[in-house]
């Protein structure tokens, strides 16, 4: 279910600064390269300005598209709501047929899958409104040339324990390979292996949102604990050459991860991961270079019903990022290199490429954000809006409960808050101006 470029692989370089627009000439639409680049031997962990990185000449460039493999990594994939409609008025291949070919560019192509495949009806009461597909309109995924599903997210269990185990074994049956989740902890926490151009890889995932956390007897997703991903880690980089972790945290629709996700991903690639992917926000966040790693704090929405859903009509929810990441060896030196190419979800909910203005804009938010994630006091002063509007919500949560089903109600809206780590996070981070 992956591609793989026939002949010699068609990428897109440049020497000139490294937040430069350049087109793409098979496509026409204009995308933005931010090559991350940093050899394992030469790790910087301090606040490094991406400015000052110097330009790569025409032959690093070439010495890193050439060896190794090229990868790409999406956001959120979602078939449920009016995505279904959408493939039964237009067929199977309708859904990714704009952005197929920027596919076949890459030896493999990673995606979260957030939605169950399965053709039953939600457990009563579901924990939340449930997201699946019918097994006739998951077909799409087939021919989407996407080879490999992180499962890890607050979705996968919305149709119980039935409702994981249709889901692995539809994508068993397409030769699908997928990891973050299982009937079990350790099945949840169990690496993916697979080898891509002569490098083995080794893939993780977890998600912050207890809810849908496996244990030893319950089946589920992998937690995010930053005990047990750097144990996961460690363990992962025995038998591979490259780790690569999934992430599914922090809160919706905001432009900055929280200072303690910021440092847990740090930490991750100090612990050897190459690459961290992270999902959930629903629009896109800014990418670090860190320690001769590649952190993307968030992909956005690849696949997902955005017009139309209230829920998500919020400012750049149908932005997305396919981010290429290509790893090349030299001199015992591993070098990452990272190019971002923008994405919208036009009416039909499927990614397309953006017109050459709209990639322009995109690509100075891009900037703009991953330039702010250098500055410490920026990240601490997004976090602590952020945990006020949160109090806010709180507060008229709170209000709402007592004045629709009563003083019981509001207790137990308040301990919900309270009992569950997401919600505790912003509660920290109020608490500490923005440190935590």
């Amino acid at each position: 279910m992956h591609y793989r470029g026939a002949g010699k692989r068609d990428h897109l370089l440049t020497n000139g600064p490294m937040t430069r627009l350049i087109p793409n000439f098979r496509r026409g639409n204009m995308i933005f390269r931010d090559d991350c680049c940093a050899g394992a031997s030469g790790m910087h962990h301090g606040r490094t300005d991406r400015r000052s990185k110097r330009n790569l000449s025409v032959s690093e460039l070439n010495a890193n598209t050439m060896d190794g493999p090229s990868l790409g990594f999406v956001g959120d994939l979602c078939l449920s709501l009016d995505v279904i409609n959408t493939v039964r008025r237009h067929g199977h291949e309708f859904l990714f047929e704009r952005v197929r070919p920027l596919y076949q560019q890459f030896d493999l192509v990673v995606g979260n899958l957030e939605c169950c495949i399965t053709d039953n009806g939600p457990p009563e009461p579901p924990l939340r409104p449930p997201l699946s597909t019918p097994t006739d309109v998951a077909e799409a995924l087939n021919s989407s040339g996407i080879g490999v599903f992180g499962l890890a997210n607050n979705h996968i269990m919305d149709f119980g324990a039935d409702g994981l185990r249709s889901t692995t074994d539809y994508l068993d049956k397409c030769g699908a390979r997928y990891f973050g989740a299982g009937m079990t902890l350790q099945q949840a926490e169990a690496p993916l292996h697979i080898e891509v151009a002569g490098t083995r890889l080794a893939l993780l995932g977890a998600s912050e949102f207890t809810a849908s956390w496996a244990s030893a007897r319950r089946p589920g997703a992998a937690p995010l604990s930053e005990r047990r991903l750097l144990r996961r880690i460690a363990e992962a980089k025995d038998d591979s050459d490259l780790v690569i972790v999934l992430l599914h945290a922090d809160l919706e629709f905001v432009r900055h991860p929280a200072p303690w996700r910021q440092r847990l991903s740090r930490r991750l690639i100090e612990q050897g991961a190459a690459i961290v992917i992270q999902h959930h926000p629903h629009v896109c966040q800014g990418l670090e270079r860190y320690g001769g790693g590649v952190i993307a704090y968030s992909l956005g929405n690849h696949l997902f019903q955005v017009s139309g859903l209230e829920y998500l009509d919020h400012h750049g929810t149908d932005n997305s990022i396919l981010l290429q990441v290509d790893i090349a060896h030299s001199g015992g030196r591993r070098t990452i290199s990272a190019t971002a190419h923008h994405l919208r979800i036009d009416a039909t909910h499927r990614p397309v490429p953006c017109e050459p203005g709209t990639a322009d804009r995109q690509h100075q938010q891009l900037d703009e954000l991953s330039g702010e994630l250098l500055d410490p006091r920026m990240v601490r002063a997004a976090w602590r809006a952020t945990c006020r509007q949160q109090f806010y919500d709180y507060i008229f949560g709170s209000y709402y409960a007592l004045r629709k089903r009563g003083l019981a109600a509001m207790v137990n809206h308040n301990i919900a808050i309270l009992q569950t780590p997401e919600h505790r996070r912003w509660i920290y981070g109020l608490l500490s101006a923005g440190f935590l």
